[in-house]
């Protein structure tokens, strides 16, 4: 099945992402890490498909949308004019940061 828009992580973000998982792996376990991650990843690249189904989320920013995995909180932005899902950032559940811009 042919995908309808790119992802785009910024090496920011990515850096974030990466750290995440270095706190996991050191937490729980290098399996434990490596499939969290693997699971965060595939949540990312099924937003190919429909970037549209998860709800926006207007207490973190205009035309935000986020979707929770365990601890971990997957913020991002679709811009249709460009195909284009923009992944904001990974912070934790209980983060409050917005993302704005």
């Amino acid at each position: 099945m042919k995908y309808k828009y790119q992802v785009y992580i910024s090496p920011r973000v990515q850096v974030e992402f990466d750290a995440e998982i270095v706190y996991s792996a050191k937490s729980w376990s290098k399996a434990h890490a490596r499939r969290y991650a693997q699971e965060i990843q595939k949540i990312v690249q099924e937003l190919r498909y429909n970037p549209y189904i998860y709800t926006l989320k207007p207490h973190l920013g205009a035309n935000i949308r986020s979707v929770d995995y365990k601890g971990t909180r997957i913020v991002y932005r679709v811009q249709e004019e460009q195909k284009l899902v923009e992944i904001l950032g990974f912070p934790s559940i209980h983060s409050f940061k917005t993302f704005e811009g």
